[in-house]
């Protein structure tokens, strides 16, 4: 995907300052920078030993400025910027526990600059469903989601009970949702109940 951007002061010098930001922060599919440290700006290189950083839409350059002596000093060039991502946005009302799938959202650019963890491709929502509720026209967010269970309340799964080489099975029902390798409640034919580990979504192993 192509980048663009947009300089707002459109000398040489602003433009090697614009190219260095876009390189330094990638991933977004379109950028809008402003150059807004006017004070001397000539005859300075990029320290290339220290990091850029960013505070919501500011970002600042470490760089080394040469003064008449011959000295570099430590500096900052201050920029301003929008950084803009094809994001998935919700084209409908989504209640909370709804599995996710590429017909609830429609592709958008959108100004990310501010927005952490968003999806940017349908297939980072297989197996996930709505945490919350999800208005139409909002961003997902990583915080809107959350993994499917592998085993729903009221499953019939297989409670395994190893001693040795003996493995004794009972059937079994879960009480609570179950993940891979999480802890979660069954309960017996007889009403017992046990603490078992999700093996997989049809097995749990008891938990003592």
């Amino acid at each position: 995907m192509n980048i663009l951007f947009f300089v707002f002061n459109t000398d040489s010098l602003n433009k090697e300052i614009v190219d260095y930001v876009i390189k330094s922060l990638p991933g977004y599919d379109r950028y809008e920078v402003e150059v807004i440290s006017q004070k001397s700006m000539q005859g300075f290189k990029f320290d290339s030993l220290k990091q850029i950083s960013r505070s919501s839409n500011l970002v600042y350059l470490p760089v080394l400025r040469n003064e008449k002596s011959g000295r570099q000093v430590p500096n900052i060039v201050t920029c301003k910027v929008k950084l803009f991502k094809h994001v998935l946005i919700a084209n409908r009302d989504i209640k909370r526990g709804a599995s996710l799938n590429g017909n609830d959202f429609v592709f958008g650019e959108v100004d990310v600059t501010d927005l952490k963890n968003v999806f940017s491709d349908e297939k980072e929502i297989i197996n996930k469903r709505s945490s919350s509720f999800i208005k139409k026209g909002e961003v997902l967010k990583l915080s809107l989601t959350e993994d499917l269970p592998i085993i729903s309340n009221g499953d019939l799964v297989v409670l395994h009970s190893i001693n040795g080489l003996a493995d004794v099975q009972i059937d079994v029902t879960a009480q609570q949702e179950g993940y891979y390798d999480k802890t979660i409640r069954v309960k017996t034919r007889s009403n017992k109940l046990y603490k078992a580990k999700v093996i997989d979504s049809k097995n749990v192993l008891i938990n003592e």
